[in-house]
């Protein structure tokens, strides 16, 4: 059977205790108790920020293992800053014993992306993220300028690498790269690249151009952990 939503739950935190400063910071952490249905077991958990103001964040702390059965609790610690806010929706998924670790897609530029792939390699989960677009192709083209190779030939559709050894010169030196260029989305994907290889995870880039111009390119960013 397929993995389902077994949780949800929205939390929202802000000054709200109408003393005399509307402007104070707060802190503190939630605590999510869930059931795994009979027959199922606990696969991941979703953190979405539904609102945030400048330094407000929120971020799990503690969490199932995958496989977990029956009666599990989750916990979230937050933050918000003066005059802010964070608000957030918890989701928890279960699947068949006997089924496959799901691989959990994340299209790049999406809300909560970056968020997704961190939340997702701290559980050891298969990642692929995608981006479709120009980017795709700058993309490649900074990790082929940072293995010493010109711009991929328009002869050549599609170009594929991989990477197995943390903080890998090619990657390192396409974070800097793409530092230069300030195009920061491309920095967050090589950054979360790193991260998941110091995590024990193979990283495997494919790149498939489309047609002459750049906007159907699309880049797969396969993470796997060992």
């Amino acid at each position: 059977m397929a993995e389902q939503e077994i949780f949800g739950q929205f939390k929202s935190h802000w000054d709200d205790d109408n003393d005399w400063n509307p402007g104070e910071t707060g802190s503190g952490e939630d605590t999510h108790t869930f059931t795994v249905p009979a027959g199922k077991h606990f696969t991941r958990y979703h953190l979405s920020i539904e609102a945030n103001t400048m330094g407000s964040s929120a971020s799990v702390v503690a969490a199932p293992q995958a496989g977990a059965t029956g009666q599990q609790t989750a916990k979230v610690s937050w933050h918000y800053n003066p005059f802010g806010k964070i608000a957030y929706t918890l989701r928890a998924y279960a699947d068949d014993q006997a089924a496959p670790p799901p691989v959990v897609d994340i299209w790049v530029d999406t809300p909560n992306w970056e968020r997704t792939a961190f939340d997702s390699i701290r559980q050891r989960k298969k990642v692929r993220l995608l981006l479709r677009g120009p980017n795709a192709k700058k993309f490649i083209e900074l990790i082929r300028a940072a293995k010493g190779l010109l711009p991929l030939p328009p002869t050549e559709q599609r170009y594929s690498i991989q990477f197995a050894v943390a903080w890998d010169d090619v990657l390192i030196a396409a974070i800097v790269a793409a530092a230069v260029v300030a195009v920061v989305t491309l920095i967050v994907i090589l950054v979360i690249c790193v991260y998941a290889m110091d995590r024990n995870y193979y990283v495997k880039i494919d790149y498939d151009r489309k047609g002459p111009y750049p906007f159907d390119d699309s880049l797969e960013i396969t993470l796997e952990p060992r």
